[in-house]
């Protein structure tokens, strides 16, 4: 990486105004929550110092496309979305970007209620057999 100097939180924020995507995708009978940033290739270094501020884990990819050059940092993984994602651009967001974060993380915890409810309907739903026999 050719810079050191970690961005801040507010330039993330706007790297992720004009070029970051908050979005749901099916995989299977599973709709999955995905943050995304994509940039040209040569701004490459712009995404792994935002992966190495926010302490993610995923690797930023490299792809073409229509004979264009892009490199992308997505985040898929539930856990990384609730404790990285969603507390680094609530709040710090503006006009329609701001809209579809607030949109989809709503949806991201409606999501996750639902599977705690789901979790304890079963467990009740076991507790019932185990107090019958």
């Amino acid at each position: 990486m050719a810079d050191t100097i970690l961005p801040t939180l507010d330039y993330i924020a706007g790297i992720v105004e004009t070029a970051g995507s908050f979005f749901f995708t099916k995989v299977g009978n599973y709709t999955i929550p995905v943050f995304q940033v994509k940039l040209v290739g040569r701004e490459k270094h712009i995404l792994e110092l935002m992966t190495k501020k926010l302490a993610l884990t995923e690797t930023v990819h490299e792809y073409l496309h229509g004979g264009r050059h892009y490199a992308v940092l997505t985040v898929r993984r539930r856990s990384t979305i609730e404790r990285v994602i969603i507390p680094t651009f609530d709040n710090r967001l503006l006009g329609s970007k701001k809209n579809q974060f607030n949109t989809w993380r709503d949806q991201f915890y409606r999501q996750q209620l639902a599977k705690l409810e789901n979790v304890s309907r079963k467990t009740i739903t076991v507790q019932s057999l185990k107090i019958e026999n």
